[in-house]
This record gives C-alpha cells, sequence and structure tokens, in this order.
C-alpha cells in the first residue's frame, strides 16, 4: 500500500435548512440568547443549551438546560457524535430539530503503514494493537502492577488512502493522544506494603494491603460495603495515619515525609469541593491562587486553569454557575480543581456516586486519559460497569483485606463468575475465606514481597519555593472569594441589605415621642431603655445569622483545602474581616434609619466623639461579637440541620441576659450568669454613649411626680464613666477573640 491522504474531521450542524460547519479546536454553542454559534429563538430552548465539540471525536454536551436535550426519546448529558445523529432541544418530539453529520476531509501530508508501524515501535511498552488475551491466572509485569490491557475496546482505524478499503488495521484506541507519545513511566508510582489502619477499640478497617500502581495505570478500588474504602483512600493520601505498613509515592514515604509527599497528590473527596455560588472559571482562579504559591506568576496560573479545563473538557462551561452544571460536570470541575497543581498522584474516592450509566463511563474514560498521561490514577468506586477501562482492580472484602487484585479479567476468571454481584455476596457471605484464597497465590505473595529500594524525586528549589503560599496571600485571595460568594448569591446578599433596615425600623413599635433623649412623660419612662434593647438585640441577631452557615456549609471545601496547606487562620481572618466591614456598614444603616423613627441621642457621648457615634460603635460591636459567635457554633455543629436549634437557643439567652428587658440587678445568680453573655456588655457600652442612665434617672423624678412609685433601680454597668466604657470595650473584645479561638481549634481539629 501507497500512502493516502490525512483525513481531517469536520462536522456539519444542520438546523431549519442552514448548515454550519465546525472543525476541531472550536466549540459550537447553540442557545436562545448571548451571543450563540446557532440562535434558536424559542422559549423552550435555554439561553445557553449545548455545547458541540472535539476531543478524540465529536461530543455534544447539554450545558444544564431547564428542559433538556433529546436523542430519540432519550435526554442526555453528553453523548459521542460517531455517525449522523437527530437530536432535539426542549422537548423529544416538538422541540427545535438539528441533525449533525460527521465528516472528514484530506489535508496536507501523506502516511503510510509502515511509517505510522515505525513510528509506535519506537515506544515502550510495545505497540498498542500487540493486544494480550486475557488468561485466568493474573499475570503481572512487575510488583503488582498488571500487563496493560486495551482499554477501551477501538474500532477498526483506516491508516492511508481510504479507497484501499480491503487492508485495515486494527488499532486499539486510547482516549488520551498523548498516550501514543509517552510512554507509560516503569518502575515509580505507588507502592503499598502491609497497610493496616485500625480504630482504638483495636477494630480493623484495613489489614495487609500490599500494590503497586505505577505512573500511566488507572487503579480501581472496588468492594461490598464496609470493605473499608472510603478509610483506604484517606489513609494511602496522607489524610489519616496508618497503623501499620508503608505508603510511599515516586520513593517519597508518604505518612513519615507527609510535607515532601503533599504537593505530588491530589484527592477529589465524595462531596464536591467547590463552591457552587461561584462560575467555573472564578472557582478555579480563585483555587489556582491559594495552591500554587506565591512563586507562580499570574501567566503561569492562567496556564494552569486552562490546561485544567482542557483536560477535563470543560471549556464550554467556564461562565457556568457550579451550582448549574450536571453531576458529572461538577465532578470533572473538581478533578480540575486537583489537577491545578499537577500531582502525580490523582486518588477519587467514589467519583461516579448517583451518576447514571453513561456519565459513569464518560468519566471513567477521563480518568483513562489522565493515567495515559503520565499519572497514577486510583479511583475508590461502586460501579463495576467500566472496569475493562483500568489497568488493575483491588478487590477489599468487609473487614479492609485484599482478595483479589489484578485486570479485571483475571479477577472474572479468579472468581469463575463474570457477575459482579454474585462475587460481592460471596465476598460478604465469607469475608476470611475470600481473603485466605487470595493470599495464598503467588501472585498475592509477589505482591506483596519488600519492595525494592527507589530513589526519592526531588524537587528543584525554585519548585518547592513556588509550593508555599504565604498567609497574607492566602488571606487577600480568601477576602475576595469570600465577598464574591456574597454577591453571587443575590438571596443572601439582598438578606445582608435588607437586615439592618429592619433593625433600623424596630423603634418604631415602642410608644413615645423622644427616642434617645430625655424623657418628658411618665408614661414614656422607659422608652429610651426599650429602644436600645431592641437595637442591641436585632444587632446580635444579624451578626449570629449572617456567620452561623458559614463554616459548617464549608467544611468539605475547608478539609480538602486545609490538606493541600491552607492556613485555618487565614481561612478565619478571611471571614472575620469581611464580617467586620458589614457590621460597621450595618451599624451605620441602623443608627441611621432608627434616628428618622426615633429622636437620636445627642451630647458628646463618654469618649469625646459623640452620643450617636459611639451608639454605632457598640451596634457595630454587636454585630462583630455576634459574627463571632456564629462562627463558633458554625464549627461545632455537625450539618445544617442543627443551625436553626441552636441559634434560637443562643437568641434567647441574649435576649434574657442581656439586662434591657429583665432587671438582674437583683438576682446575683442571673447577674453573675450575665456576665458572660456579650450582649450584656454591648448593651452597658450603648448605655454608657448615650447615658442611659441618667435619663432612667430623670425618668423615675418623673414618673414620681405623677404616681406614687418608682422605676426599676438603673443598672449600675450603665453609669457613664470613661473608664467603665473602655473596660466594658475590653470584655467585649476578649469575648470575641474567646470565640474565635475556640472557632480556630475545633476548624483545625475536624481537618486533623
Amino acid at each position: 500500500m501507497t500512502g493516502g491522504a490525512v483525513l481531517s474531521p469536520r462536522l456539519e450542524v444542520i438546523s431549519d435548512g442552514t448548515r454550519h460547519t465546525v472543525l476541531p479546536g472550536t466549540f459550537f454553542v447553540v442557545g436562545r440568547s448571548g451571543h450563540p454559534d446557532l440562535r434558536l429563538d424559542t422559549p423552550i430552548v435555554s439561553r445557553r443549551h449545548l455545547v458541540i465539540g472535539y476531543k478524540q471525536g465529536w461530543f455534544v454536551e447539554d450545558l444544564g438546560s431547564s428542559n433538556g436535550s433529546y436523542i430519540g426519546e432519550e435526554r442526555i448529558a453528553r453523548e459521542a457524535i460517531m455517525a449522523p445523529t437527530e437530536l432535539r432541544l426542549g422537548d423529544p418530539r416538538t422541540g427545535p430539530l438539528i441533525r449533525l453529520v460527521p465528516a472528514a476531509t484530506p489535508t496536507r501530508a501523506p502516511i503510510t503503514r509502515d511509517m505510522f508501524g515505525a513510528a509506535l515501535r519506537q515506544l515502550d511498552p510495545p505497540p498498542l494493537f500487540d493486544a494480550q488475551p486475557a488468561s485466568a491466572e493474573p499475570q503481572h509485569q512487575y510488583g503488582g502492577a498488571p500487563a496493560r490491557a486495551p482499554h477501551p475496546v477501538g474500532a477498526q482505524h483506516l491508516l492511508g488512502d481510504p479507497s484501499h478499503a480491503a487492508a485495515p488495521i486494527s488499532v486499539t484506541h486510547r482516549p488520551a493522544a498523548e498516550a501514543l507519545t509517552r510512554p507509560v513511566v516503569q518502575g515509580e508510582g505507588l507502592r503499598i506494603r502491609g497497610l493496616g489502619f485500625r480504630l482504638a477499640n483495636g477494630r480493623p478497617l484495613l489489614r495487609d494491603i500490599s500494590l503497586d500502581a505505577p505512573r500511566g495505570t488507572l487503579t480501581a478500588v472496588v468492594g461490598p460495603s464496609g470493605a473499608g474504602k472510603s478509610t483506604f483512600a484517606r489513609t494511602v493520601t496522607g489524610l489519616r495515619q496508618a497503623s501499620e505498613g508503608t505508603v510511599s509515592f515516586d520513593g517519597i514515604t508518604v505518612h513519615e515525609d507527609n510535607d515532601r509527599a503533599k504537593p505530588m497528590i491530589g484527592m477529589v473527596p465524595q462531596e464536591d469541593v467547590i463552591h457552587g455560588q461561584l462560575t467555573l472559571i472564578r472557582a478555579l482562579r480563585f483555587a489556582a491562587k491559594l495552591r500554587l504559591g506565591d512563586g507562580v506568576s499570574p501567566a503561569e496560573r492562567e496556564a494552569r486553569v486552562q490546561h485544567a479545563l482542557a483536560q477535563l473538557d470543560l471549556e464550554a462551561h467556564v461562565g457556568t454557575r457550579i451550582s448549574s452544571l450536571s453531576g458529572g460536570q461538577r465532578k470533572r470541575a473538581s478533578v480540575a480543581l486537583e489537577l491545578l497543581t499537577e500531582p502525580a498522584f490523582l486518588l477519587l474516592d467514589e467519583p461516579t456516586s448517583g451518576l447514571d450509566p453513561a456519565l459513569d463511563r464518560q468519566l471513567m474514560e477521563e480518568f483513562r486519559s489522565l493515567a495515559d498521561g503520565g499519572r497514577t490514577v486510583v479511583t475508590i468506586t461502586h460501579s463495576v460497569a467500566c472496569l475493562a477501562l483500568c489497568d488493575q482492580v483491588v478487590v477489599l472484602v468487609p473487614g479492609g483485606a485484599p482478595a483479589f487484585i489484578g485486570p479485571e479479567s483475571d479477577a472474572l476468571a479468579f472468581f469463575g463468575t463474570d457477575d459482579w454481584s454474585q462475587i460481592f455476596e460471596r465476598l460478604a457471605a465469607d469475608p476470611e475465606g475470600c481473603a485466605a484464597r487470595w493470599a495464598a497465590t503467588e501472585t498475592a505473595q509477589r505482591i506483596s514481597a519488600p519492595a525494592g529500594p527507589s530513589v526519592p524525586k526531588k524537587l528543584p528549589t525554585a519548585e518547592r519555593a513556588s509550593r508555599a503560599t504565604s498567609r497574607g496571600a492566602q488571606l487577600a485571595t480568601l477576602v475576595q472569594r469570600q465577598l464574591a460568594l456574597m454577591v453571587a448569591d443575590r438571596g443572601y446578599t439582598l438578606f445582608l441589605l435588607a437586615l439592618p433596615l429592619f433593625v433600623g425600623l424596630l423603634p418604631i413599635v415602642v410608644p413615645g415621642e423622644t427616642g434617645l433623649t430625655q424623657v418628658q412623660q411618665a408614661k414614656n419612662a422607659q422608652e429610651p431603655q426599650m429602644i436600645l434593647t431592641l437595637l442591641m438585640i436585632g444587632a446580635v441577631f444579624m451578626g449570629i445569622s449572617m456567620s452561623i452557615r458559614d463554616l459548617v456549609g464549608e467544611r468539605s471545601i475547608y478539609e480538602r483545602e486545609r490538606a493541600v496547606g491552607l492556613s485555618t487562620s487565614a481561612y478565619l481572618g478571611s471571614k472575620l474581616l469581611v464580617f467586620s466591614a458589614l457590621a460597621f456598614f450595618g451599624a451605620a444603616v441602623i443608627c441611621g434609619v432608627s434616628g428618622v423613627i426615633a429622636d437620636p441621642p445627642t451630647g458628646d457621648g463618654v469618649i469625646g466623639l459623640g452620643a450617636r457615634v459611639e451608639l454605632g460603635m457598640a451596634l457595630a460591636a454587636t454585630i462583630i461579637v455576634g459574627a463571632c459567635m456564629g462562627l463558633l457554633l458554625s464549627a461545632l455543629v455537625n450539618s445544617q440541620n442543627q443551625v436553626m436549634p441552636v441559634l434560637i437557643v443562643v437568641l434567647m439567652a441574649q435576649m434574657v441576659l442581656n439586662g434591657g428587658l429583665i432587671p438582674l440587678v437583683d438576682s446575683a445568680v442571673l447577674n453573675a450568669a450575665s456576665m458572660g453573655v456579650p450582649t450584656r456588655w454591648t448593651l452597658a457600652l450603648g448605655a454608657n454613649s448615650i447615658d442611659l442612665h441618667g435619663l432612667l434617672v430623670i425618668a423615675d423624678e418623673v414618673e414620681r411626680a405623677a404616681v406614687a412609685g418608682s422605676l426599676t433601680e438603673p443598672d449600675t454597668m450603665w453609669e457613664q464613666g470613661a473608664a467603665r466604657w473602655w473596660g466594658g470595650a475590653l470584655v467585649v473584645a476578649a469575648l470575641a477573640a474567646l470565640c474565635i479561638a475556640g472557632a480556630w481549634s475545633r476548624t483545625r481539629s475536624r481537618a486533623a
């Protein structure tokens, strides 16, 4: 056979008589508005409905549209286009029809079969079309890693002139183009010997696990419930200390030398560890600033972001909010987050949980592609549909002992059935017997033999330096992210804007005409006290409510970021800075609105700033200490379901023990208990600022002049004096600091 033209793919998109030609390297967006490449002006089509692109073949992907995209009657998320295909948007029967016709055109350079074969023979391992048949006995090249199996099963590719159809060459196709140019790195990667983990009571969750997973390999860990799969994930990545055995990657011991191993490891936990309020591109850019270190230039950070997007085929979704992505897209976004640091070892814990079979396979093919790029990829999975894409399968029994390690084809031969449900039933029914049977095999004994010495990978000095991000840089990035999250959440933003307005309107329910000034009538003698008390209760509610969901809602995100170097001090500091800024804004709004409803205080105040300004400072202090309490409570609760009951209890304590609603001076017990309540002290600050003690004395005289009786004795903490004001301010600051210290300790210990 001589030569022929290389085929360059193209895709024809036909809609309502118009034809568009799409070429690789571009994305073709279909939607209702927002400058799509194909505009379909109908209400059932979303603004950005779907995208067409090319990555080792044409594909179409729904962009989280409201009404869906359909091939026939089936709603699709992402689908390969290998033949002429018709799809409808918005409705499987009446939606706009689009025809997709893949085609190819000849381009410039000829290539012969001999030339292609010669190029493949330069690769190590041997050419991909030298496929090895499956054997009943596990076959291994080295350690515990199996011989490379073809993945996925490819179609026959015709190399050369298309007219020579009689001479096809059967070539196994890998998902990653780099697999044809980048050989598997052998003798490096993940080495596990005798790994075990036990609880404090001695109960084992993992036992005697040994395996090798060199670079360039994809490993799946499967097993029934209770097999310790998630424990395996956390232990192997260094998030949990092993009870026995060793784990190393590229010669670096993960547990003993964690600081060196950590930059090489990426882990995608079961939960989505990315903020749903942000767009994909903003989330990745913030993550890049936090993870890549001070030594990485902005241009290089952006290049890493774009590369991660390209690797996971997410370029078309950069402007989409994370919460609007499909389940598979969100999981790919979480993987992209880990790829920013270019980890050599990537572990994914149940990445396909909750996804349909089509998305399951798409993700597994992405992981196959990532492994072919020279990484060690390990996925914990409950799905067994795509195990043929993996180089090896680690089967665990309940109790965490291995029952098999090797290719899926060998596993099916070893267990004597191709039905994984039967295998799992057998593992659950006789875990010890299954583990013992595997341990007795020659392969298991060879895998568990001590690994030979390896030379740890040495990072260049410049690369090591670039890994560290200073606390100051983290703080600045986290402040920006916190503000972006607030702005992105419109409901939350409106709540924060409306709450100080509502608090400022509270004096309208208090009868009287003099507000926070001197009382003139006996019937309104307690008007200043009631107004001040309501403002303080509203302020502390504002502070607690704007922070109490913050830490518990971000817990999984924080724990992952903490594992890759996030400073807990910077994390909490960023929130405290943002909430403090909001506190001063809220206090100003409260003072302004309440001053319109009721007469504001007059006079010079107690520290010379004026009574109204000092009242604003007392309100700001109340909001800030409330936010600190909210952060502490958020760190203590285990789920968002516990937030509301805790909020109610804490707020009731602030109302009862602040001294404004219930007199405390006559009860030694209540008075002592109130000393630990922040609003007891912030109310005293406000009372000092407006001279509430003096106003109540005047009110008492007015009352006695009107009737035979007197008001309750004013609280001695409200007596005006600069020393008393500054002393109260120090106590409030100390209580806020205690709350932050408690939140720091609890947050840090949860991520340990």
